[in-house]
Protein backbone atom coordinates (compact mmCIF):
# COMPACT_ATOMS: atom_id res chain seq x y z
CA UNK A 1 0.00 0.00 0.00
CA UNK A 2 1.59 3.75 -0.88
CA UNK A 3 0.80 6.23 1.04
CA UNK A 4 1.84 9.95 0.56
CA UNK A 5 4.40 11.85 3.70
CA UNK A 6 4.81 14.93 3.56
CA UNK A 7 8.03 15.26 6.12
CA UNK A 8 8.61 19.18 7.73
CA UNK A 9 11.72 20.37 8.83
CA UNK A 10 11.85 23.15 11.27
CA UNK A 11 14.40 25.90 10.42
CA UNK A 12 14.94 28.74 12.79
CA UNK A 13 15.39 32.39 11.36
CA UNK A 14 16.06 35.22 13.38
CA UNK A 15 14.83 33.30 16.57
CA UNK A 16 11.71 32.04 15.01
CA UNK A 17 10.84 28.45 14.18
CA UNK A 18 8.90 28.25 11.09
CA UNK A 19 7.95 24.39 9.50
CA UNK A 20 9.07 24.08 5.67
CA UNK A 21 8.26 21.14 3.79
CA UNK A 22 11.64 19.08 3.21
CA UNK A 23 10.43 16.14 0.97
CA UNK A 24 7.46 14.99 -0.70
CA UNK A 25 7.91 11.21 -1.33
CA UNK A 26 5.85 8.07 -1.63
CA UNK A 27 6.62 5.28 0.93
CA UNK A 28 5.29 2.25 0.88
CA UNK A 29 3.09 0.98 4.08
CA UNK A 30 3.92 -2.51 5.17
CA UNK A 31 1.95 -2.95 8.42
CA UNK A 32 -0.05 -5.73 9.98
CA UNK A 33 -2.95 -3.24 10.42
CA UNK A 34 -3.08 -2.23 6.42
CA UNK A 35 -2.43 -5.75 5.37
CA UNK A 36 -5.49 -6.99 6.91
CA UNK A 37 -7.47 -3.66 5.80
CA UNK A 38 -6.44 -4.92 2.26
CA UNK A 39 -7.16 -8.77 2.83
CA UNK A 40 -11.01 -8.08 4.23
CA UNK A 41 -11.50 -5.14 1.84
CA UNK A 42 -10.75 -7.42 -0.95
CA UNK A 43 -12.30 -10.66 0.75
CA UNK A 44 -15.79 -8.43 0.51
CA UNK A 45 -15.38 -7.25 -3.16
CA UNK A 46 -15.16 -11.07 -4.15
CA UNK A 47 -18.20 -11.90 -2.70
CA UNK A 48 -20.30 -9.05 -3.87
CA UNK A 49 -19.00 -10.07 -7.55
CA UNK A 50 -20.37 -13.55 -6.69
CA UNK A 51 -23.46 -13.55 -4.30
CA UNK A 52 -24.84 -10.64 -6.15
CA UNK A 53 -23.84 -10.79 -9.33
CA UNK A 54 -26.03 -8.90 -12.31
CA UNK A 55 -28.20 -7.42 -9.32
CA UNK A 56 -28.43 -3.41 -9.04
CA UNK A 57 -27.81 -2.47 -5.62
CA UNK A 58 -31.03 -0.90 -3.67
CA UNK A 59 -33.50 -3.52 -5.81
CA UNK A 60 -35.04 -6.67 -4.26
CA UNK A 61 -32.58 -9.09 -2.49
CA UNK A 62 -29.65 -6.08 -3.07
CA UNK A 63 -30.10 -4.01 0.11
CA UNK A 64 -27.79 -2.39 2.33
CA UNK A 65 -29.99 -4.71 4.79
CA UNK A 66 -29.34 -7.72 2.46
CA UNK A 67 -25.72 -7.20 2.07
CA UNK A 68 -24.92 -6.59 6.23
CA UNK A 69 -27.26 -9.52 7.19
CA UNK A 70 -24.64 -11.87 4.55
CA UNK A 71 -21.80 -10.30 5.84
CA UNK A 72 -22.35 -10.38 9.80
CA UNK A 73 -25.68 -12.84 9.75
CA UNK A 74 -28.15 -11.73 12.64
CA UNK A 75 -25.00 -9.48 14.35
CA UNK A 76 -26.21 -6.26 15.12
CA UNK A 77 -23.74 -3.80 17.09
CA UNK A 78 -24.13 -2.57 20.73
CA UNK A 79 -25.65 0.68 20.12
CA UNK A 80 -27.49 0.07 16.91
CA UNK A 81 -30.12 -2.19 18.24
CA UNK A 82 -33.29 -1.14 17.18
CA UNK A 83 -34.96 -0.25 20.96
CA UNK A 84 -38.17 1.08 21.35
CA UNK A 85 -37.97 4.74 21.66
CA UNK A 86 -37.71 6.22 25.08
CA UNK A 87 -41.30 7.82 26.36
CA UNK A 88 -40.65 10.31 28.81
CA UNK A 89 -42.95 9.73 31.71
CA UNK A 90 -45.29 12.81 32.53
CA UNK A 91 -44.87 13.98 35.57
CA UNK A 92 -48.21 14.00 37.85
CA UNK A 93 -49.50 17.15 38.96
CA UNK A 94 -50.19 17.50 42.49
CA UNK A 95 -54.01 19.08 42.57
CA UNK A 96 -53.09 20.54 46.14
CA UNK A 97 -50.37 22.62 44.82
CA UNK A 98 -51.70 26.27 45.48
CA UNK A 99 -51.30 28.37 42.14
CA UNK A 100 -48.57 30.58 41.45
CA UNK A 101 -49.91 34.38 42.04
CA UNK A 102 -51.33 36.38 39.64
CA UNK A 103 -49.22 39.52 38.38
CA UNK A 104 -50.67 43.19 38.60
CA UNK A 105 -51.23 42.91 34.76
CA UNK A 106 -53.14 39.86 34.67
CA UNK A 107 -55.61 41.01 38.07
CA UNK A 108 -55.67 44.35 36.33
CA UNK A 109 -57.08 42.23 32.44
CA UNK A 110 -59.18 39.98 35.00
CA UNK A 111 -61.38 42.65 36.77
CA UNK A 112 -61.96 44.98 33.88
CA UNK A 113 -62.70 42.02 31.38
CA UNK A 114 -66.48 43.15 31.44
CA UNK A 115 -65.17 47.18 31.06
CA UNK A 116 -62.71 46.11 28.05
CA UNK A 117 -65.25 44.13 26.34
CA UNK A 118 -67.70 46.84 26.48
CA UNK A 119 -65.17 49.56 25.08
CA UNK A 120 -64.00 47.24 22.40
CA UNK A 121 -67.04 46.68 20.98
CA UNK A 122 -68.23 50.31 21.21
CA UNK A 123 -64.86 50.98 19.20
CA UNK A 124 -66.45 48.12 16.49
CA UNK A 125 -69.83 49.84 16.73
CA UNK A 126 -68.12 53.02 15.61
CA UNK A 127 -66.63 51.46 12.29
CA UNK A 128 -63.51 50.40 13.32
CA UNK A 129 -61.09 47.11 13.66
CA UNK A 130 -61.62 44.81 17.02
CA UNK A 131 -58.50 45.44 18.85
CA UNK A 132 -56.94 41.95 19.66
CA UNK A 133 -57.50 41.53 23.47
CA UNK A 134 -54.73 41.29 25.43
CA UNK A 135 -52.99 44.39 22.94
CA UNK A 136 -55.72 46.27 24.06
CA UNK A 137 -55.27 45.30 27.92
CA UNK A 138 -51.46 45.94 27.28
CA UNK A 139 -52.37 49.50 26.34
CA UNK A 140 -54.72 50.58 28.96
CA UNK A 141 -51.90 49.30 31.25
CA UNK A 142 -49.20 50.82 29.99
CA UNK A 143 -51.35 54.25 30.62
CA UNK A 144 -51.57 53.33 34.36
CA UNK A 145 -49.03 55.94 36.35
CA UNK A 146 -46.29 53.98 38.46
CA UNK A 147 -48.77 54.30 41.57
CA UNK A 148 -51.78 52.64 39.75
CA UNK A 149 -49.17 49.69 38.63
CA UNK A 150 -48.44 49.36 42.09
CA UNK A 151 -52.24 49.85 43.42
CA UNK A 152 -52.93 46.67 41.68
CA UNK A 153 -49.65 44.65 42.35
CA UNK A 154 -50.79 44.86 45.92
CA UNK A 155 -54.49 43.97 44.82
CA UNK A 156 -53.38 41.04 43.16
CA UNK A 157 -51.19 39.60 46.42
CA UNK A 158 -54.19 39.80 48.82
CA UNK A 159 -56.44 38.54 46.31
CA UNK A 160 -54.06 35.23 46.19
CA UNK A 161 -53.29 35.52 49.89
CA UNK A 162 -56.95 35.72 50.86
CA UNK A 163 -57.41 32.34 49.06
Amino acid sequence: MKVDIEEFQIVKRKGKEKKEIKVNETKTMNSQFANSVHSFTDDIVSMMFTEFDGKTLGEEGFTKDDVMKHLFGEFIPVGIAASPPKVKAKKEKDPNKPKRALSGYTYFGQQNKDKFNGEMNKIVDGGGEKPKYVAYIGQKWKELSEDGKKEWNDKAKCAQESK
